[in-house]
C-alpha cells in the first residue's frame, strides 16, 4: 500500500473540497458532522494528521512516482491530511516526531517550497546527530573504536520513530520492518544518497572521517565528549534542553540511554493518540481489516 501525505494551509478547507469530490474515502462519523470537525479531530492530541486508510484511487499506466512505475490503473493508499505549520513544528522542533519521524527515511518529496525544504534539511541534520549518540555506546564497546557500520546508523535512523511506538510491542508491525527498510536491494544506496549532506556537515567538522568516493559501508567519528556536545546542539532546542537536563554524567551510555528514552516517550505519545483518531477516521470496518493487516505481517508472522 502507498502512503501518501498531504500537507495544506487550512485543514478545514481542504477536507471542504475533498469531501465534495470523494465522499466515499470518509468513515460515517466524519461525513455526517462535515469539515469542520474532521479539522478538530485532526488537530487533537499528537500528531495533526487525518488519515483515509484503503482508499482506491486510478492512477494513469506507467505514471512514474519517485523509482517506482505503476503498471496498474487502481492503486490502494493511505492518505494523511497535516496543516503546514503542524508539519514545520514537527520537522523543527520533533514535537510529535511523527510526521518528522517519516520523513526521516528515503521517501519522495513531490510539491513543495523552500520553508519545507529548510525545515526538512534541518529534521534530516538532527536526526544523524541523533543516531551517532544513540549508536555511540555500542561502538565504544566495538574492538576497532573508529570504526561503525552506515547500516547500524541506518537502522537507528529508521527506528527513531519506531521506538515507542506500542504498536511494535504487541505486534502490530512487522518485526524485521527496520531491517527491511534499509538493507532491501536498492535501499541502502537511497539511505547514502538521503544522507549524504549531513554526513559531509559533519566531516567539515572534524566530526566524521568517510569516503564517498568508493564503495562505502563504515566510517568513523569522534567519539569525545566534545563531540557529543557539538552533535547534541544539532538536535532541535527542545531535545536538546531534555537532554541537558536530564544528563545524569557525560558517558556515551548515558547520552545514549537519555536520548533514547526521550524520543521513545515523543514517538509513543503521538502513535497512541494516531491510533485512537484512527478508529473514527477509519470507521469500524476499516479499522479491523487494516488492523488484520498489520498483525497478518506482525504478531501472526512471529
Amino acid at each position: 500500500m502507498l502512503d501518501l501525505i498531504f500537507v495544506v494551509e487550512n485543514a478545514e478547507r481542504w477536507h471542504d473540497a475533498n469531501m465534495r469530490l470523494c465522499a466515499s474515502h470518509y468513515s460515517l462519523m466524519p461525513k455526517l458532522l462535515g469539515p469542520g470537525f474532521v479539522r478538530t479531530l485532526q488537530k487533537m492530541g499528537d500528531g495533526k494528521v487525518y488519515f483515509n486508510p484503503l482508499v482506491s484511487i486510478d492512477v494513469p499506466v506507467n505514471t512514474e512516482i519517485g523509482s517506482e512505475i505503476f503498471k496498474q490503473r487502481t492503486r490502494e493508499v493511505k492518505y494523511g491530511v497535516i496543516e503546514k505549520e503542524d508539519l514545520l513544528d514537527d520537522l523543527l522542533n520533533w514535537r510529535y516526531l511523527y510526521i518528522a519521524g517519516r520523513l526521516h527515511k528515503p521517501t519522495v518529496l513531490v510539491d513543495y517550497d523552500a520553508q519545507v525544504t529548510e525545515a526538512q534539511n534541518k529534521n534530516l541534520r538532527a536526526a544523524l546527530a541523533a543516531s551517532l549518540l544513540i549508536n555511540g555506546n555500542e561502538a565504544a564497546t566495538n574492538k576497532d573504536n573508529s570504526d561503525q557500520s552506515l547500516i547500524s546508523i541506518f537502522e537507528t535512523l529508521a527506528n527513531l520513530s519506531y521506538s515507542g511506538d506500542p504498536r511494535m510491542s504487541v505486534g502490530g508491525e512487522d518485526p524485521n520492518k527496520v531491517t527491511k527498510l534499509v538493507q532491501s536491494p536498492g535501499q541502502l544506496e537511497r539511505w547514502k544518497n538521503l544522507y549524504k549532506d549531513s554526513f559531509q556537515e559533519l566531516y567539515e567538522q572534524g566530526i566524521v572521517s568517510i569516503d564517498w568516493d568508493v564503495d562505502c559501508i563504515h566510517f568513523s567519528w569522534d567519539k569525545t565528549m566534545s563531540a557529543y556536545r557539538e552533535l547534541s546542539t544539532r538536535l532541535p532546542k527542545p531535545v536538546a534542553t531534555l537532554l541537558e537536563n536530564n544528563l545524569k554524567r557525560n558517558s556515551s551510555e548515558c547520552y545514549s540511554a537519555t536520548l533514547s528514552t526521550i524520543l521513545a516517550s515523543t514517538v509513543a505519545s503521538a502513535a497512541r493518540h494516531q491510533t485512537i483518531k484512527g478508529l473514527i477516521t477509519a470507521g469500524i470496518f476499516k479499522s479491523l481489516r487494516y488492523a488484520g493487516a498489520k498483525f497478518s505481517k506482525g504478531l501472526f508472522k512471529r
